[in-house]
């Protein structure tokens, strides 16, 4: 019944992801013809994350006392209606207003279903289960820019939104008919509480992957929002080729994120996040100084090795955390705010960047911060792992103390 269930989710999450994915080579150029200015396209992409922001600790919080199946499933009916609205834009406004709202659907998705899967993890399987399941995210956002990058290049721009739409209806469908029914979750599942984000935040490795995650989403909110605009308008380059430069990437991670996952259960977790910040760091600073096309690709696929190194042992930990503290979907989801808090002020950071110093300078900033916290990230889980975890934290394992 479990391994069913992580399947299940392992799709769901690929059709979210999926229907995300195909937007990006497409927005900024789309706003951009609809008269946005480099602040306009930063708040575009930014409202998306801003309501994530707001909403995914209310519906985390939620799902942990009402089950999980109807969240997952009414968000991606959500996106797919987001999907459609986005054929009828006629302004700027217009896609803050769509971004804004599809934001908040997929804040029932994403941290919901992966709150789901980190209940019926088999204990010491933590990194390898929740590496598979990012790589179901993975697949989805690596497939998403090619093919709607393509779809808009031999069709239209409407049919690629179009057929984001009806990913979202499929995995509304199969998470609806196939998930099973709350009271049969809740006998899968260990027992839940409604816990207050303030008392998980004083966990030290928490804060620390807060943060991280938040200037992790900061970095991709940046490249997401500016990296196709100057290969648009700059290079000149096909949508075919913008979603292909971004899916290298995602391809590079979605590669090494199962093998970080089960190093993970192996190695010290701070470790693999830290070697993959900074990994990242490397690829922000390496946007900062695009000369050719192959600079783009090279970029995107170490930032999408450095995500596929860090993101397991972050929820590996996560899910540990969140078993202790019998608060599943509170810890998945102030992670994923984190993320998208970051999404929300990259965008709008690197616009008034770009509107105001050149577009060199939001990837050149994103890179030193990367860096900075990747730092006190790797001191956070040293200090850590010798105040909180005990003598019973084996190699391969974190046991988080009460």
């Amino acid at each position: 019944m479990k391994s069913r269930i992580f399947i299940i989710l392992f799709f769901a999450l690929a059709c979210a992801s999926l229907g995300q994915g195909l937007v990006v080579p497409l927005l900024p150029g789309y706003a951009f013809s609809l008269g946005a200015s480099g602040f306009l396209i930063g708040v575009i992409f930014g409202a998306f994350s801003l309501s994530r922001t707001l909403f995914q600790p209310v519906f985390g919080n939620w799902s942990d006392a009402i089950g999980r199946k109807p969240f997952i499933a009414l968000g991606l009916f959500g996106s797919f209606i987001a999907s459609l609205a986005y054929i009828y834009a006629k302004n700027a406004y217009a896609l803050i207003l769509i971004r804004f709202f599809q934001g908040a659907v997929s804040a029932m998705v994403i941290p919901v279903a992966q709150a789901y899967a980190g209940e019926i993890t088999p204990k010491g399987k933590e990194g390898a289960r929740m590496g598979v399941l990012n790589l179901s995210m993975w697949i989805g956002l690596a497939g998403g820019p090619i093919i709607g990058g393509g779809i808009k290049d031999w069709l239209t721009i409407e049919a690629a939104f179009l057929s984001m739409g009806l990913v979202c209806f499929a995995g509304f469908l199969m998470s609806w008919g196939l998930l099973p029914q709350v009271d049969v979750e809740r006998d899968l599942s260990p027992k839940r509480s409604r816990k207050r984000f303030g008392s998980l935040i004083k966990n030290p490795q928490i804060a620390a992957m807060f943060i991280f995650r938040l200037t992790h989403g900061m970095c991709i909110g940046i490249v997401w929002s500016f990296a196709p605009l100057i290969a648009d308008v700059i290079f000149k380059l096909s949508g075919f080729t913008i979603g292909m430069m971004i899916t290298s990437g995602m391809v590079a991670g979605g590669l090494v994120m199962p093998v970080s996952g089960i190093l993970a259960d192996k190695v010290r977790k701070g470790f693999l996040i830290g070697l993959g910040g900074c990994v990242i760091a490397i690829g922000m600073l390496l946007l900062s100084n695009v000369d050719h096309v192959r600079d783009f690709y090279m970029a995107s696929i170490l930032l999408g090795i450095g995500g596929g190194i860090a993101l397991p042992p972050v929820m590996a930990t996560t899910v540990l955390i969140g078993l202790d503290k019998s608060a599943m979907g509170a810890a998945m989801s102030l992670i994923a705010t984190a993320d998208s808090l970051g999404m929300m002020i990259g965008p709008i950071l690197g616009g008034v960047a770009m509107d105001t110093l050149s577009r060199e300078a939001a990837f050149r900033g994103g890179s030193v911060l990367m860096t900075a916290v990747t730092v006190l990230l790797v001191v956070c889980f040293r200090k850590a792992s010798h105040s909180e975890i005990g003598d019973e934290c084996q190699v391969g394992r974190i046991k988080v103390m009460k």
